[in-house]
């Protein structure tokens, strides 16, 4: 059996027609690609021309990128749940320093201590305060570490890691709001100082787990090690000696 010519036509022009569409879905993705790492959806200030930094979502691991680094703050409060609901606004009033709120829910001690040492390091040129809320994970026996939550690739932005993890659904919505935001037509998600109220705490079911909770009879031995405190006595010594350090301990509900 032979093949007439015209299939051989068509066969080709099918073949054109796909390379066509798939060059178009490439260069596509790659135009997409850096409009959303020029725009930094998360004010991470890497690879964009934008200095400013912009609230675009309500994911504190993603926006604190951007508020460790925001020069309008020379004071930071680190904590869990336990610190989430301290309104920075009026400490700053207070005390004359911005004060903004870098806590994380459920976060270990390993993650503060990261957040600690990258706004040392980025708040180094005045005087700055940090402060350390600690709470039960800061006190046991054992350093328990489930892995870092906190993405490293957007904090300390690494070409290779970051370009393959920006894109993302999130991330589009978050450079669609900071573009409107630069153009003064949206607000940001969230306050700057990452105060966000009681929104979290009036969901229905963690009221409810709290309110079942039972008074602890039973407590770590006074005797016993306390690794967290010890590694974080540690990397205060390495902090810029204008900086001054408060560790408060926040009282946590019981029964």
């Amino acid at each position: 059996l032979s093949t007439s010519s015209s299939d051989h036509g068509g066969d080709g022009e099918w073949r054109r027609w796909l390379v066509i569409l798939v060059g178009a879905l490439v260069t596509g993705g790659l135009l997409f690609l850096a409009l959303v790492v020029a725009i930094d959806p998360y004010s991470s200030g890497h690879f964009t021309p934008f200095t400013s930094v912009d609230i675009t979502t309500f994911n504190r691991l993603y926006v604190n990128a951007g508020r460790v680094r925001d020069p309008r703050f020379d004071a930071a409060i680190f904590g869990t749940s336990t610190s989430i609901l301290i309104d920075p606004a009026p400490i700053s009033q207070l005390t004359g320093h911005r004060f903004v709120l870098l806590s994380i829910e459920g976060a270990y001690p390993s993650e503060h201590h990261y957040l600690i040492d990258r706004f040392d390091r980025l708040h180094r040129d005045k005087p700055a305060i940090l402060v350390v809320v600690l709470d039960d994970l800061w006190c046991m026996p054992k350093l328990v570490n489930t892995g870092p939550i906190i993405p490293r690739w957007l904090y300390e932005g690494l070409l290779p890691d970051y370009l393959q993890k920006i894109l993302s659904h999130e991330a589009a919505k978050a450079s669609l709001l900071r573009v409107m935001i630069r153009l003064g037509i949206a607000d940001e998600a969230q306050r700057p100082d990452g105060y966000a109220g009681l929104a979290w705490i009036e969901n229905p079911m963690r009221k409810q787990a709290m309110l079942a909770l039972s008074r602890r009879t039973d407590d770590t031995s006074p005797d016993a090690p306390f690794p967290a405190l010890d590694d974080l006595g540690h990397h205060l010594r390495t902090v810029a000696s204008n900086t001054v350090v408060l560790l408060v301990f926040a009282p946590v509900y019981r029964k």
